[in-house]
């Protein structure tokens, strides 16, 4: 059996309103998706942020790179490639 007892409908005091989480918790409410685009700038923020980082290092790997290495080799000479094929 139950502990609380909850009062009938008619002793309930009608003036009390539902209640609001984000006025109980003092959240203020976006307005007009204000939130979301600001959210958004820091996204896209960040990415361009990543994106900047990123061409800094590659540009710094390029510079740093010996360029007397030449092509990279071959895994396999024309040919040699193992089908039974002609690939000549």
């Amino acid at each position: 059996m139950p502990t609380t007892i909850h009062p009938p409908e008619e002793e309930r005091d009608s003036t009390l309103s539902p209640i609001d989480y984000h006025e109980a918790e003092g959240l203020a409410r976006a307005r007009d998706g204000r939130a979301w685009h600001e959210w958004m700038m820091i996204a896209v923020g960040l990415t361009a942020l990543i994106a900047l980082l990123g061409t800094i290092v590659a540009l710094v790997a390029f510079a740093q790179g010996s360029g007397s290495g030449g092509a990279a080799p071959l895994l396999f000479e024309l040919g040699d490639c193992g089908c039974s094929s002609d690939c000549r």
